[in-house]
């Protein structure tokens, strides 16, 4: 009989309580050891399993988003401080929100690309700075970082 392996991460939030954990397991997990996992880590916040070929791409989504929004959010800081904005008035501004933003994402009633092109539409000045972010390859290099943060992952597999 093989070895029972369970491999897990969560994201930086756990400090806060509230946390994605992702995880998954091999055959050789016994089905109440799962739920065991399954029940602890439920408690502390959202989980989702994977199969194992697809954990190292959803390690990119709750470990790399959360750096991603802070670098976001530091560019926003920087951007509002060239206009003067207090840098704390500047962060609380951005963390509401990202938070409101958040609640939408969760709501599920509407998908990303939807909010996207809502809040574009809501403004004109909103799509001229979204014109700007697809110019620059804000997209495209998201997407680029979590193919370089999986391959990352499966490097360090071996």
């Amino acid at each position: 009989m093989g070895t029972a392996v369970v491999r897990a991460f969560s994201n930086m939030p756990l400090v806060m309580g509230d946390i994605v954990t992702i995880w998954s397991s091999n055959a050789y997990t016994d089905i109440g050891d799962l739920q065991t996992i399954l029940d602890i880590f439920s408690d502390l916040g959202l989980v989702r399993v994977f199969d194992e070929e697809m954990l190292n791409a959803a390690i990119f989504l709750i470990t790399a988003g959360p750096a991603f929004l802070y670098m976001l959010a530091s560019a926003l800081c920087e951007g509002a401080e060239s206009f003067l904005f207090d840098p704390r008035d500047a962060q609380k501004l951005i963390a509401n929100v990202f938070h409101g933003a958040s609640l939408m994402l969760q709501e599920g009633q509407k998908s990303a690309v939807d909010l996207v092109q809502l809040a574009a539409l809501s403004y004109e000045t909103n799509l001229a700075s979204l014109h700007v972010l697809e110019k620059e390859g804000f997209r495209s290099g998201v997407i680029q970082a979590m193919i370089a943060c999986s391959e990352r992952a499966d490097e360090m597999e071996k």
